[in-house]
Protein backbone atom coordinates (compact mmCIF):
# COMPACT_ATOMS: atom_id res chain seq x y z
CA UNK A 1 0.00 0.00 0.00
CA UNK A 2 1.88 2.77 -1.42
CA UNK A 3 -0.03 5.37 1.10
CA UNK A 4 0.84 3.53 4.73
CA UNK A 5 -1.29 6.01 6.77
CA UNK A 6 -4.79 5.40 7.33
CA UNK A 7 -7.52 7.89 6.83
CA UNK A 8 -11.41 8.21 6.30
CA UNK A 9 -11.30 6.70 2.58
CA UNK A 10 -9.84 2.83 3.80
CA UNK A 11 -12.40 0.09 4.20
CA UNK A 12 -11.96 -2.63 7.18
CA UNK A 13 -14.04 -5.49 7.63
CA UNK A 14 -14.31 -7.15 11.53
CA UNK A 15 -13.92 -11.39 11.27
CA UNK A 16 -17.58 -11.41 12.95
CA UNK A 17 -18.79 -8.70 10.87
CA UNK A 18 -21.10 -8.43 7.10
CA UNK A 19 -20.06 -5.48 6.03
CA UNK A 20 -16.63 -3.24 5.64
CA UNK A 21 -16.98 0.09 7.09
CA UNK A 22 -14.80 3.06 7.33
CA UNK A 23 -14.20 4.39 10.11
CA UNK A 24 -14.68 8.44 11.44
CA UNK A 25 -11.58 10.55 12.76
CA UNK A 26 -11.39 11.39 16.25
CA UNK A 27 -10.46 15.02 15.22
CA UNK A 28 -10.26 17.00 12.35
CA UNK A 29 -6.31 17.04 11.45
CA UNK A 30 -4.94 17.06 7.70
CA UNK A 31 -7.98 17.38 4.83
CA UNK A 32 -6.63 15.37 1.65
CA UNK A 33 -7.86 15.68 -1.72
CA UNK A 34 -10.98 13.88 -1.19
CA UNK A 35 -11.83 15.51 1.88
CA UNK A 36 -11.19 12.81 4.03
CA UNK A 37 -8.77 13.20 7.02
CA UNK A 38 -6.56 10.62 9.02
CA UNK A 39 -7.37 8.07 10.81
CA UNK A 40 -5.93 8.20 14.44
CA UNK A 41 -5.89 5.91 17.69
CA UNK A 42 -9.14 7.14 18.82
CA UNK A 43 -10.74 6.88 15.45
CA UNK A 44 -12.90 3.77 16.77
CA UNK A 45 -16.64 4.91 15.52
CA UNK A 46 -17.55 4.03 12.19
CA UNK A 47 -19.06 6.10 9.12
CA UNK A 48 -22.50 5.07 8.52
CA UNK A 49 -23.21 1.34 8.96
CA UNK A 50 -21.44 -0.36 11.22
CA UNK A 51 -19.61 -4.03 10.66
CA UNK A 52 -23.30 -5.48 11.91
CA UNK A 53 -22.79 -8.77 13.39
CA UNK A 54 -22.78 -12.33 11.84
CA UNK A 55 -23.68 -14.19 14.58
CA UNK A 56 -26.66 -12.17 15.82
CA UNK A 57 -28.13 -12.37 12.42
CA UNK A 58 -27.72 -15.87 11.95
CA UNK A 59 -29.53 -16.96 15.76
CA UNK A 60 -32.40 -14.58 14.46
CA UNK A 61 -32.62 -16.74 10.81
CA UNK A 62 -32.37 -19.43 12.46
CA UNK A 63 -35.18 -18.71 14.60
CA UNK A 64 -37.61 -17.11 11.76
CA UNK A 65 -37.03 -20.59 9.61
CA UNK A 66 -37.41 -22.87 12.86
CA UNK A 67 -40.55 -21.32 12.89
CA UNK A 68 -41.68 -21.53 9.49
CA UNK A 69 -40.68 -24.90 9.85
CA UNK A 70 -42.88 -25.74 12.91
CA UNK A 71 -45.93 -24.18 10.60
CA UNK A 72 -45.56 -26.89 8.32
CA UNK A 73 -44.69 -24.53 5.44
CA UNK A 74 -42.96 -25.05 2.24
CA UNK A 75 -39.13 -25.41 1.77
CA UNK A 76 -39.51 -21.87 -0.28
CA UNK A 77 -41.22 -20.16 2.48
CA UNK A 78 -38.71 -21.73 5.02
CA UNK A 79 -36.32 -19.74 3.05
CA UNK A 80 -37.87 -16.60 2.62
CA UNK A 81 -38.02 -16.28 6.41
CA UNK A 82 -34.17 -17.24 7.31
CA UNK A 83 -33.37 -14.64 4.70
CA UNK A 84 -36.05 -12.19 6.50
CA UNK A 85 -35.15 -13.22 9.69
CA UNK A 86 -30.87 -12.69 8.61
CA UNK A 87 -31.83 -9.11 7.45
CA UNK A 88 -33.65 -8.44 10.48
CA UNK A 89 -30.93 -9.59 12.83
CA UNK A 90 -28.75 -7.97 10.72
CA UNK A 91 -30.29 -4.68 11.60
CA UNK A 92 -30.33 -5.09 15.30
CA UNK A 93 -26.85 -6.38 15.41
CA UNK A 94 -25.88 -2.97 13.75
CA UNK A 95 -27.83 -1.41 16.63
CA UNK A 96 -26.00 -3.65 19.11
CA UNK A 97 -22.21 -2.73 17.46
CA UNK A 98 -22.83 0.47 16.22
CA UNK A 99 -20.36 3.29 18.28
CA UNK A 100 -21.61 0.65 21.54
CA UNK A 101 -18.64 -1.51 20.24
CA UNK A 102 -16.43 1.34 19.65
CA UNK A 103 -15.16 1.17 23.35
CA UNK A 104 -13.99 -2.31 23.37
CA UNK A 105 -12.22 -1.43 19.76
CA UNK A 106 -8.51 -1.10 20.28
CA UNK A 107 -5.71 -0.58 17.36
CA UNK A 108 -2.72 -2.03 16.70
CA UNK A 109 -1.11 -0.64 14.33
CA UNK A 110 -0.66 3.07 15.96
CA UNK A 111 2.78 4.63 15.07
CA UNK A 112 4.13 6.79 17.73
CA UNK A 113 6.42 8.89 15.37
CA UNK A 114 3.37 10.18 13.93
CA UNK A 115 0.99 12.87 15.32
CA UNK A 116 -1.76 14.90 14.63
CA UNK A 117 -2.66 17.45 16.96
CA UNK A 118 -2.43 15.30 19.95
CA UNK A 119 -3.50 11.98 18.34
CA UNK A 120 -0.86 9.70 16.89
CA UNK A 121 -1.74 8.04 13.34
CA UNK A 122 -2.21 4.57 12.44
CA UNK A 123 -0.84 2.60 9.37
CA UNK A 124 -0.57 -0.62 7.87
CA UNK A 125 2.06 -2.61 9.25
CA UNK A 126 0.50 -5.28 10.22
CA UNK A 127 -2.00 -8.24 9.46
CA UNK A 128 -4.32 -7.34 11.67
CA UNK A 129 -5.14 -3.73 12.78
CA UNK A 130 -7.93 -3.51 15.06
CA UNK A 131 -9.11 -5.83 17.90
CA UNK A 132 -12.95 -6.19 19.64
CA UNK A 133 -12.02 -6.65 23.05
CA UNK A 134 -15.79 -7.90 23.17
CA UNK A 135 -15.43 -10.94 21.29
CA UNK A 136 -11.91 -11.46 20.46
CA UNK A 137 -12.69 -10.40 16.77
CA UNK A 138 -9.99 -8.62 14.52
CA UNK A 139 -10.74 -6.11 12.46
CA UNK A 140 -8.76 -6.00 9.05
CA UNK A 141 -8.16 -3.54 6.21
CA UNK A 142 -9.51 -4.25 2.75
CA UNK A 143 -7.90 -2.53 0.13
CA UNK A 144 -10.19 -3.28 -2.37
CA UNK A 145 -13.08 -2.25 -1.27
CA UNK A 146 -13.20 1.56 -2.24
CA UNK A 147 -16.51 3.07 -2.01
CA UNK A 148 -19.63 2.95 0.05
CA UNK A 149 -21.83 1.45 -2.57
CA UNK A 150 -19.45 -1.74 -2.67
CA UNK A 151 -19.95 -2.33 0.89
CA UNK A 152 -23.42 -2.27 0.59
CA UNK A 153 -23.48 -4.93 -1.93
CA UNK A 154 -21.14 -6.99 0.48
CA UNK A 155 -23.29 -6.08 2.94
CA UNK A 156 -26.10 -7.71 0.88
CA UNK A 157 -24.86 -10.68 -0.62
CA UNK A 158 -23.94 -11.35 3.20
CA UNK A 159 -27.34 -10.95 4.91
CA UNK A 160 -28.46 -13.27 2.21
CA UNK A 161 -25.84 -16.06 2.61
CA UNK A 162 -26.79 -15.57 6.36
CA UNK A 163 -30.18 -16.13 5.63
CA UNK A 164 -29.23 -19.26 3.46
CA UNK A 165 -26.54 -20.75 6.21
CA UNK A 166 -30.14 -20.63 8.59
CA UNK A 167 -31.80 -22.77 5.98
CA UNK A 168 -29.09 -24.92 6.03
CA UNK A 169 -29.13 -25.55 10.31
CA UNK A 170 -32.60 -26.02 10.16
CA UNK A 171 -33.46 -28.90 7.46
CA UNK A 172 -29.75 -30.28 8.88
CA UNK A 173 -31.62 -31.25 11.80
CA UNK A 174 -34.28 -32.67 10.38
CA UNK A 175 -32.40 -34.33 8.15
CA UNK A 176 -30.40 -35.82 10.79
CA UNK A 177 -34.11 -37.05 12.67
CA UNK A 178 -34.70 -38.34 8.86
CA UNK A 179 -30.82 -40.05 8.27
CA UNK A 180 -31.60 -42.05 11.96
CA UNK A 181 -35.77 -42.87 11.54
CA UNK A 182 -35.95 -43.50 7.95
CA UNK A 183 -32.82 -43.59 6.34
CA UNK A 184 -34.09 -44.98 2.97
CA UNK A 185 -36.50 -41.35 3.49
CA UNK A 186 -33.67 -39.50 3.70
CA UNK A 187 -31.55 -40.88 0.92
CA UNK A 188 -34.50 -40.30 -1.69
CA UNK A 189 -34.90 -36.88 -0.87
CA UNK A 190 -31.33 -36.37 -1.07
CA UNK A 191 -31.07 -38.30 -4.76
CA UNK A 192 -33.93 -35.74 -5.50
CA UNK A 193 -32.50 -32.36 -4.33
CA UNK A 194 -28.97 -32.69 -6.46
CA UNK A 195 -30.42 -33.74 -9.36
CA UNK A 196 -32.60 -30.05 -8.65
CA UNK A 197 -28.95 -28.74 -8.22
CA UNK A 198 -28.08 -29.96 -11.77
CA UNK A 199 -31.24 -28.60 -13.50
CA UNK A 200 -31.39 -25.81 -15.88
CA UNK A 201 -32.74 -23.84 -12.91
CA UNK A 202 -30.41 -25.75 -10.28
CA UNK A 203 -27.06 -24.68 -13.05
CA UNK A 204 -28.54 -20.83 -13.13
CA UNK A 205 -28.09 -20.87 -9.14
CA UNK A 206 -25.04 -22.30 -9.38
CA UNK A 207 -23.73 -20.08 -11.34
CA UNK A 208 -24.95 -17.23 -9.42
CA UNK A 209 -23.28 -18.76 -6.44
CA UNK A 210 -19.93 -19.11 -8.39
CA UNK A 211 -20.14 -15.14 -9.06
CA UNK A 212 -20.54 -14.53 -5.43
CA UNK A 213 -17.62 -16.63 -4.49
CA UNK A 214 -15.28 -15.27 -6.73
CA UNK A 215 -16.30 -11.37 -5.56
CA UNK A 216 -16.02 -12.37 -2.25
CA UNK A 217 -12.78 -13.62 -2.68
CA UNK A 218 -11.63 -10.26 -4.16
CA UNK A 219 -13.29 -8.39 -1.74
CA UNK A 220 -12.45 -9.65 1.14
CA UNK A 221 -8.70 -10.24 0.01
CA UNK A 222 -6.65 -8.52 2.55
CA UNK A 223 -3.82 -7.86 -0.67
CA UNK A 224 -4.57 -4.92 -3.03
CA UNK A 225 -5.36 -5.89 -6.98
CA UNK A 226 -7.05 -8.58 -8.72
CA UNK A 227 -5.48 -12.31 -8.03
CA UNK A 228 -7.22 -14.39 -10.99
CA UNK A 229 -6.15 -17.66 -8.94
CA UNK A 230 -8.01 -16.59 -5.41
CA UNK A 231 -10.94 -15.59 -7.50
CA UNK A 232 -11.19 -18.60 -9.86
CA UNK A 233 -10.47 -21.12 -7.07
CA UNK A 234 -13.26 -19.46 -4.66
CA UNK A 235 -16.07 -19.35 -7.40
CA UNK A 236 -14.88 -22.73 -8.55
CA UNK A 237 -15.36 -23.84 -4.80
CA UNK A 238 -18.89 -21.68 -4.31
CA UNK A 239 -20.12 -23.56 -8.12
CA UNK A 240 -19.48 -27.20 -7.06
CA UNK A 241 -21.00 -26.21 -3.62
CA UNK A 242 -22.27 -29.92 -2.98
CA UNK A 243 -19.35 -31.56 -4.51
CA UNK A 244 -17.37 -29.43 -2.27
CA UNK A 245 -19.00 -30.34 0.89
CA UNK A 246 -19.06 -33.82 0.28
CA UNK A 247 -15.32 -33.68 -0.01
CA UNK A 248 -14.53 -31.67 2.77
CA UNK A 249 -16.89 -33.64 4.74
CA UNK A 250 -15.21 -37.08 3.92
CA UNK A 251 -11.32 -36.02 3.72
CA UNK A 252 -11.82 -33.25 6.69
CA UNK A 253 -15.36 -34.10 8.44
CA UNK A 254 -15.67 -30.47 8.53
CA UNK A 255 -18.92 -29.73 10.51
CA UNK A 256 -20.69 -27.02 8.00
CA UNK A 257 -19.90 -29.28 5.25
CA UNK A 258 -22.12 -32.32 7.23
CA UNK A 259 -24.80 -30.07 7.75
CA UNK A 260 -25.46 -29.34 3.92
CA UNK A 261 -25.44 -32.35 2.73
CA UNK A 262 -28.28 -33.34 5.89
CA UNK A 263 -29.74 -30.56 4.80
CA UNK A 264 -30.19 -31.76 1.10
CA UNK A 265 -31.59 -35.17 2.83
CA UNK A 266 -34.04 -33.07 5.21
CA UNK A 267 -35.71 -30.60 2.81
CA UNK A 268 -38.57 -32.95 1.37
CA UNK A 269 -38.29 -34.04 -2.07
CA UNK A 270 -42.64 -33.89 -3.00
CA UNK A 271 -44.39 -36.55 -4.94
CA UNK A 272 -46.92 -39.13 -4.22
CA UNK A 273 -44.48 -40.64 -1.75
CA UNK A 274 -42.94 -38.07 -0.56
CA UNK A 275 -42.78 -37.35 3.40
CA UNK A 276 -45.41 -34.84 3.49
CA UNK A 277 -48.27 -36.93 2.04
CA UNK A 278 -46.41 -40.26 3.63
CA UNK A 279 -46.69 -39.00 7.12
CA UNK A 280 -49.61 -36.14 6.72
CA UNK A 281 -48.44 -32.45 7.79
CA UNK A 282 -48.92 -32.88 11.97
CA UNK A 283 -46.63 -36.01 11.65
CA UNK A 284 -44.25 -33.74 10.01
CA UNK A 285 -44.75 -31.05 12.49
CA UNK A 286 -44.46 -33.45 15.77
CA UNK A 287 -41.04 -35.11 13.68
CA UNK A 288 -39.48 -31.44 13.33
CA UNK A 289 -40.94 -30.62 17.06
CA UNK A 290 -38.88 -33.73 18.27
CA UNK A 291 -35.56 -33.21 16.11
CA UNK A 292 -35.28 -29.44 17.15
CA UNK A 293 -35.80 -30.36 20.51
CA UNK A 294 -32.53 -32.60 20.82
CA UNK A 295 -30.37 -29.91 18.64
CA UNK A 296 -31.85 -27.28 21.20
CA UNK A 297 -31.00 -29.39 24.20
CA UNK A 298 -27.05 -29.12 22.44
CA UNK A 299 -27.20 -25.82 21.62
CA UNK A 300 -28.51 -25.26 25.35
CA UNK A 301 -25.03 -27.07 26.65
CA UNK A 302 -22.85 -24.91 24.04
CA UNK A 303 -24.27 -21.69 24.97
CA UNK A 304 -23.62 -22.78 29.04
CA UNK A 305 -20.13 -23.41 28.05
CA UNK A 306 -19.80 -20.43 26.14
CA UNK A 307 -21.03 -18.55 29.11
CA UNK A 308 -18.56 -20.47 31.79
CA UNK A 309 -15.58 -19.54 28.91
CA UNK A 310 -16.63 -15.57 29.05
CA UNK A 311 -16.70 -15.74 32.58
CA UNK A 312 -13.40 -17.42 32.70
CA UNK A 313 -11.98 -14.95 30.62
CA UNK A 314 -13.36 -11.88 32.20
CA UNK A 315 -12.16 -12.99 35.43
CA UNK A 316 -8.45 -13.18 33.67
CA UNK A 317 -8.31 -10.13 32.07
CA UNK A 318 -9.62 -8.82 35.40
CA UNK A 319 -6.41 -10.60 37.26
CA UNK A 320 -4.11 -9.33 34.73
CA UNK A 321 -1.77 -6.65 34.95
CA UNK A 322 -1.29 -3.79 32.39
CA UNK A 323 1.46 -4.77 30.07
CA UNK A 324 1.11 -8.49 30.49
CA UNK A 325 0.14 -10.33 27.47
CA UNK A 326 -0.50 -13.08 26.10
CA UNK A 327 2.54 -14.11 24.10
CA UNK A 328 6.10 -14.25 25.10
CA UNK A 329 8.23 -10.98 25.25
CA UNK A 330 10.56 -11.02 22.56
CA UNK A 331 14.30 -10.26 23.17
CA UNK A 332 13.97 -6.71 21.59
CA UNK A 333 10.89 -5.84 23.57
CA UNK A 334 12.67 -7.01 26.93
CA UNK A 335 15.78 -4.25 26.11
CA UNK A 336 13.72 -1.82 25.11
CA UNK A 337 11.57 -1.69 28.57
CA UNK A 338 14.94 -1.89 30.60
CA UNK A 339 15.97 1.25 28.35
CA UNK A 340 12.92 3.16 28.92
CA UNK A 341 13.08 2.31 32.76
CA UNK A 342 16.29 3.72 32.41
CA UNK A 343 15.64 6.80 30.78
CA UNK A 344 12.29 7.65 33.36
CA UNK A 345 15.55 7.93 35.99
CA UNK A 346 17.20 11.13 34.29
CA UNK A 347 13.83 12.51 32.85
CA UNK A 348 12.11 14.54 35.44
CA UNK A 349 15.21 16.43 36.22
CA UNK A 350 16.46 16.63 32.66
CA UNK A 351 12.94 18.03 31.58
CA UNK A 352 12.51 20.24 34.34
CA UNK A 353 16.17 21.98 33.21
CA UNK A 354 15.62 21.90 29.28
CA UNK A 355 11.75 23.95 30.19
CA UNK A 356 13.69 26.19 32.80
CA UNK A 357 16.87 26.95 30.09
CA UNK A 358 14.39 27.44 27.12
CA UNK A 359 11.80 29.90 28.59
CA UNK A 360 15.21 31.87 29.64
CA UNK A 361 15.89 32.13 26.54
CA UNK A 362 12.24 32.91 25.14
CA UNK A 363 11.91 29.41 23.62
CA UNK A 364 9.22 26.47 24.24
CA UNK A 365 9.60 23.10 24.28
CA UNK A 366 7.46 20.93 21.92
CA UNK A 367 5.60 17.39 22.20
CA UNK A 368 6.84 16.45 25.64
CA UNK A 369 4.26 14.19 26.03
CA UNK A 370 6.30 12.47 23.47
CA UNK A 371 9.59 13.13 25.18
CA UNK A 372 9.75 8.97 26.25
CA UNK A 373 10.00 6.38 23.11
CA UNK A 374 7.06 4.17 23.17
CA UNK A 375 8.16 0.62 24.24
CA UNK A 376 6.25 -0.59 20.57
CA UNK A 377 8.14 2.08 18.32
CA UNK A 378 11.65 0.85 20.15
CA UNK A 379 11.04 -2.42 19.61
CA UNK A 380 10.65 -2.06 16.08
CA UNK A 381 13.74 0.09 16.36
CA UNK A 382 15.80 -2.46 17.98
CA UNK A 383 14.86 -5.01 15.19
CA UNK A 384 15.74 -2.94 12.40
CA UNK A 385 18.89 -1.88 13.81
CA UNK A 386 19.99 -4.83 16.12
CA UNK A 387 19.94 -5.78 19.62
CA UNK A 388 23.14 -3.86 20.04
CA UNK A 389 22.34 -1.14 18.65
CA UNK A 390 23.01 2.35 20.19
CA UNK A 391 19.74 4.24 21.03
CA UNK A 392 20.32 7.73 21.71
CA UNK A 393 16.80 9.19 21.24
CA UNK A 394 15.12 6.48 23.97
CA UNK A 395 14.72 10.31 25.41
CA UNK A 396 13.94 12.68 23.04
CA UNK A 397 12.93 16.86 23.03
CA UNK A 398 12.14 19.17 20.72
CA UNK A 399 13.08 23.46 21.67
CA UNK A 400 10.82 26.11 19.29
CA UNK A 401 12.93 29.41 18.88
CA UNK A 402 12.08 31.95 16.40
CA UNK A 403 13.93 32.31 12.99
CA UNK A 404 15.74 35.48 14.02
CA UNK A 405 16.96 34.47 17.91
CA UNK A 406 17.66 30.51 17.01
CA UNK A 407 21.12 30.69 16.45
CA UNK A 408 21.82 32.73 19.35
CA UNK A 409 19.41 30.90 22.17
CA UNK A 410 20.66 27.82 20.64
CA UNK A 411 24.45 28.53 21.63
CA UNK A 412 23.21 29.93 24.74
CA UNK A 413 21.02 26.75 25.35
CA UNK A 414 23.54 24.52 24.20
CA UNK A 415 26.37 26.40 26.89
CA UNK A 416 23.70 26.26 29.63
CA UNK A 417 23.92 22.45 29.36
CA UNK A 418 27.44 22.06 29.18
CA UNK A 419 27.84 24.45 32.52
CA UNK A 420 25.18 22.26 33.97
CA UNK A 421 27.63 19.01 33.74
CA UNK A 422 25.89 17.66 30.68
CA UNK A 423 28.53 16.18 28.23
CA UNK A 424 27.56 16.87 24.10
CA UNK A 425 27.92 13.80 22.09
CA UNK A 426 27.25 14.93 18.62
CA UNK A 427 25.55 18.02 16.86
CA UNK A 428 24.12 17.70 12.99
CA UNK A 429 22.81 21.71 11.46
CA UNK A 430 20.88 20.87 8.49
CA UNK A 431 20.15 24.65 7.77
CA UNK A 432 21.39 24.12 4.55
CA UNK A 433 20.42 24.80 1.03
CA UNK A 434 18.77 21.79 -0.85
CA UNK A 435 18.70 19.45 2.74
CA UNK A 436 15.26 17.34 3.04
CA UNK A 437 14.84 17.94 6.59
CA UNK A 438 15.86 21.58 8.18
CA UNK A 439 17.03 21.62 11.78
CA UNK A 440 19.60 21.35 14.50
CA UNK A 441 19.76 17.69 16.08
CA UNK A 442 22.15 17.35 19.01
CA UNK A 443 22.83 14.57 21.76
CA UNK A 444 24.23 15.01 24.87
CA UNK A 445 24.92 12.82 28.07
CA UNK A 446 23.75 13.60 31.32
CA UNK A 447 26.13 13.19 34.15
CA UNK A 448 24.28 9.53 34.90
CA UNK A 449 25.77 9.00 31.39
CA UNK A 450 21.65 8.71 30.07
CA UNK A 451 21.93 9.86 26.52
CA UNK A 452 19.14 12.02 25.08
CA UNK A 453 18.00 13.98 21.86
CA UNK A 454 17.26 17.28 21.54
CA UNK A 455 16.59 19.01 18.18
CA UNK A 456 16.29 23.18 17.84
CA UNK A 457 13.70 24.24 14.91
CA UNK A 458 11.97 27.38 14.80
CA UNK A 459 8.13 27.64 13.86
CA UNK A 460 8.67 27.01 10.45
CA UNK A 461 11.22 24.42 9.82
CA UNK A 462 8.93 21.96 12.79
CA UNK A 463 5.68 22.74 10.75
CA UNK A 464 7.36 21.01 7.51
CA UNK A 465 9.21 18.36 9.25
CA UNK A 466 6.11 17.31 11.64
CA UNK A 467 3.05 18.17 9.47
CA UNK A 468 4.38 18.01 5.60
CA UNK A 469 7.20 16.07 5.26
CA UNK A 470 6.90 13.39 7.45
CA UNK A 471 4.28 11.77 5.92
CA UNK A 472 6.00 11.63 2.37
CA UNK A 473 8.73 10.03 4.43
CA UNK A 474 7.07 7.41 5.81
CA UNK A 475 5.79 6.40 2.09
CA UNK A 476 9.23 7.22 0.74
CA UNK A 477 11.20 4.67 3.40
CA UNK A 478 8.08 1.59 2.47
CA UNK A 479 9.80 -1.57 0.72
CA UNK A 480 6.90 -1.48 -1.31
CA UNK A 481 7.54 1.94 -2.71
CA UNK A 482 9.19 2.34 -6.21
CA UNK A 483 12.48 3.93 -6.73
CA UNK A 484 10.86 6.59 -9.29
CA UNK A 485 8.44 7.21 -6.48
CA UNK A 486 11.32 7.33 -3.72
CA UNK A 487 12.56 10.06 -6.15
CA UNK A 488 9.80 12.12 -6.44
CA UNK A 489 9.03 11.97 -2.88
CA UNK A 490 12.45 13.48 -2.36
CA UNK A 491 11.95 15.99 -4.19
CA UNK A 492 8.87 17.11 -2.95
CA UNK A 493 10.03 17.20 0.63
CA UNK A 494 13.12 18.91 -0.95
CA UNK A 495 10.58 21.61 -2.64
CA UNK A 496 9.18 21.60 0.88
CA UNK A 497 11.71 22.49 3.17
CA UNK A 498 13.53 24.85 0.56
CA UNK A 499 10.36 27.50 1.39
CA UNK A 500 11.80 27.70 5.04
CA UNK A 501 14.27 30.64 5.76
CA UNK A 502 17.67 29.49 7.28
CA UNK A 503 18.16 31.93 10.28
CA UNK A 504 20.78 34.45 10.10
CA UNK A 505 24.18 32.95 11.42
CA UNK A 506 22.79 29.40 11.70
CA UNK A 507 26.01 27.61 9.80
CA UNK A 508 28.44 29.15 13.09
CA UNK A 509 26.72 26.34 15.43
CA UNK A 510 28.51 22.63 14.41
Amino acid sequence: MANEIFNESHYFMCEGGLKPASLKTSQENVLLENNKYYLTEYSLKCKGIDFSCRWVALLVAIIAAAIALLMSCPAGWVLLAAIAGAAGGALLAGKICGDKAAIVRVWLVIKDDVVFGEHKAVSNHKPQHLNCRAFGYNIVYKPNVTSEFEAICIFGGNVLMTGLEAFMYVYAFRGGGTLLTKPMTFFRNFGVNYLKTISKYGMLGRGIFGAWGGANAYYMSDTEGFNANEVAKASAQSFFFAETAAYHAVTERDPQSIALLLSMGGIPAGGKTGQRNSLGMEKVADATKADLANSVEGVKNNMRSAVHKAIEFRDKLRAQKKGDGAFEKSAEQIKAEELIDQAKIAEAELTDLLIKLAEENEGKMEGLDFRLKSVESLTRKLQTDGLNAEMKDVLRYTTIFENSKLTSRTKTMLDALKQNGYKEVAIKNTFKDGAIYKGINTNFETPNGQVFELQFHTPESFNVKQNINHILYEEARLPSTEVARQIELKNIMIENSSKIPNPQGVSSIK
